[in-house]
């Protein structure tokens, strides 16, 4: 499961909006923890059976913290991308540099799906799990209005508030603010930091035009 996948609009609008989120280990402990998983694959899965089995987990995982160097570097990773050639590319580089590695890093890519398959195919690679947004159930006449989710909905920890995106709309639509700024004010909270801004400026603006001037 991942945070991207709930992004509203249409499929012209989401055509070019690609994220990728790679998570990745490069502790001494997990290259040799994989080393392992890799040249002895059976005993590597009954000594992991065994360790689940005795509840010793979180003793492993202390350990391993332990040997976590103190830097600065992320193990996790989010990248925008705006075009199928970008994450073409993008995914190249992943593939060549995990080529014979040890140290194995999780990828997962959203975007629409003929548009992701189709590189993942050029590049021949197979996805190890799809999954499918359905959208919305229960009672969606609570919800705000299409046009404010497709822009709130681009933080999928759901940083951005509704009532502030339609606040900075009608900033907008009143020329207190402009829509490159309005955009800056919610993409900074989104910490992930996959907010599309260049989408939400085209966005804000249209919703803003079409707000009736009092």
């Amino acid at each position: 499961m991942t945070h991207s996948l709930h992004r509203q609009g249409s499929k012209e609008s989401l055509k070019n909006e690609y994220i990728v989120l790679t998570f990745g280990d490069t502790y001494f402990l997990a290259a040799q923890r994989a080393r392992l998983r890799r040249i002895f694959p059976g005993l590597y899965a009954f000594f992991e059976g065994v360790a689940l089995e005795l509840g010793t987990l979180s003793i492993l995982q202390a350990i391993r913290k332990s040997f976590q160097p103190k830097t600065k570097k992320k193990s996790r990773d989010a990248v925008l991308l705006h075009s199928k050639e970008e994450l073409r590319n993008y995914l190249r580089k992943l593939k060549e540099a995990n080529a014979g590695k040890s140290a194995v890093k999780s990828v997962v890519v959203s975007g629409l799906f003929d548009e992701v398959n189709g590189c993942l195919k050029e590049l021949n690679l197979c996805p190890h799990t799809v999954q499918f947004s359905l959208g919305y159930f229960g009672r969606t006449e609570l919800l705000p209005s299409s046009e404010v989710l497709e822009v709130t909905t681009m933080c999928g920890h759901c940083m951005v508030s509704h009532r502030l995106m339609e606040r900075l709309s009608r900033d907008v639509a009143q020329g207190k603010t402009t829509p490159e700024e309005a955009t800056r004010v919610m993409a900074k909270l989104c910490n992930c930091g996959i907010f599309n801004e260049p989408r939400a400026v085209k966005l804000i603006n249209e919703l803003a035009k079409s707000i009736p001037e009092k």
